[in-house]
């Protein structure tokens, strides 16, 4: 992937991260990418919901 701000290769920050987004009461698992020039992130790969409404997610950007 590359970064659409600066042009550089984006780099893996973390696998496996945890997303809750929108109106899903579960959550998502997906890769969180960097870019070591500017520092912008993305979180790619998003698997299927995993309905578990409670658990603690890493980035929640719910709608609740």
């Amino acid at each position: 992937m590359i970064c659409a701000k600066c042009g550089s290769i984006l780099k893996c920050k973390k696998n496996g991260v945890t997303v809750r987004y929108g109106y899903y009461a579960g959550y998502f698992r997906g890769d969180l990418f960097y870019c070591p020039n500017c520092g912008y992130e993305v979180i790619t790969g998003l698997s299927n919901e995993i309905y578990e409404p409670d658990y603690e997610v890493d980035y929640d950007f719910s709608e609740r």
